[in-house]
C-alpha cells in the first residue's frame, strides 16, 4: 500500500509547491482508491498463480514417486529390458523376434 501514499504524498506535494490546484480532493481520493484496487487485484492473482504452480510442483513430485514405486515392482516381475518399451506405450504388445525361440510377455 504504500504505492497509494507515494501518489496522495506526491500529489499533495505537487499542489503545495506550484500552489495549483491541478486535481480536486474527489479526484484525488478515486485516483487512489482505483489504483489501490488494481494493487489488490494484482496481488490476488499472483497469489493464485503462485499456489498453482506450488500444486502443480508437488503433483509431479508425486508422479515421480509413484513411477519409482512401479517400477521398482515391476523389476521383480518381469525383465528389465521389457519394463521400459511397456511404461512408454502400454497398448503395445511387446514381442521380440529371436532366430531360435520367441517371447511374449502378456501383462
Amino acid at each position: 500500500f504504500w504505492i497509494l501514499g507515494v501518489h496522495v504524498g506526491w500529489t499533495l506535494a505537487w499542489q503545495r509547491v506550484s500552489g495549483e490546484q491541478t486535481h480536486s480532493p474527489l479526484d484525488v481520493g478515486t485516483r487512489a482508491f482505483v489504483l489501490g484496487i488494481t494493487v489488490l487485484m494484482a496481488i490476488d492473482r499472483r497469489f493464485h498463480r503462485e499456489r498453482g504452480e506450488r500444486l502443480r510442483f508437488l503433483q509431479d513430485l508425486q508422479q515421480r514417486e509413484t513411477s519409482k514405486q512401479v517400477f521398482s515392482l515391476l523389476e521383480y516381475m518381469m525383465p528389465f529390458h521389457v519394463i521400459g518399451p511397456m511404461l512408454k506405450n502400454p497398448d503395445v504388445p511387446i514381442a521380440e523376434h529371436v532366430d531360435r525361440v520367441s517371447i511374449m510377455f502378456i501383462v
